[in-house]
């Protein structure tokens, strides 16, 4: 068994063992998601690397980017994979209700947890007027995280390597804006083409391909 499928395994085996917890009646709690962790863990050879060095995520220091930067790379790759395998019956909301249940549940930076939660209820609410189709799955995710991006730029928090740009920047996606550029109080603002941004984030985020020994 190669790695991607030992950590599928993983990953069933640890479904199983929260859903028998759930059935129990009482609320699911971060201990019970850490005993149940390593249980499986333990179970399928302590496959998740101790002490390893971020590679995408990786900041110009220890205290940048990293476990926050990892985060946002999983749910944006989770949001595009749940609107690549959406059927005919496809709630698109129920995707990031799991990713807010697990950031109010589980997320260790309080004040990231805190501007998350406030900002997904009251400053840009994930409710069925902001995501309607299929495609707000991921195109919602990207939204709420530009809108941190901003909030955040020229914050302590922000990496001097790698500053908060709104997603993508250019460099990285010139299609994603509007040919057409438009002036607002005399500020040069470039518009969104969102069909360019769409086939970005579908190609960039599907790109990310679990480890395979095998490759």
């Amino acid at each position: 068994m190669n790695n991607s499928e030992n950590a599928h395994a993983f990953f069933v085996s640890l479904a199983s063992q929260m859903d028998k917890l759930a059935a129990n009646g009482r609320n699911f709690t971060a201990d019970d998601y850490n005993t149940t962790f390593l249980a499986a863990e333990a179970e399928h050879h302590s496959l998740f690397a101790r002490n390893s060095t971020w590679e995408h995520c990786r900041g110009t220091t220890v205290e940048y980017r990293g476990f926050t930067c990892g985060l946002w790379t999983t749910f944006h790759a989770m949001t595009v994979r749940a609107y690549q395998s959406a059927g005919r019956d496809f709630d698109p909301l129920k995707p990031l209700k799991a990713i807010r249940g697990w950031v109010e549940s589980f997320f260790s930076c309080h004040s990231c947890r805190t501007h998350f939660l406030k900002m997904t209820a009251e400053e840009y609410p994930m409710n069925s007027e902001n995501v309607k189709t299929a495609e707000d799955t991921y195109l919602y995710l990207w939204r709420a995280h530009n809108r941190v991006n901003n909030r955040l730029k020229g914050d302590f928090t922000e990496d001097p390597q790698f500053r908060k740009y709104q997603f993508p920047a250019s460099f990285l996606c010139e299609e994603c804006f509007s040919p057409v550029d438009c002036y607002h109080k005399k500020a040069h603002i470039r518009e969104w083409d969102l069909e360019g941004v769409k086939s970005f984030l579908l190609n960039y985020y599907t790109r990310i391909k679990p480890f395979d020994s095998d490759a």
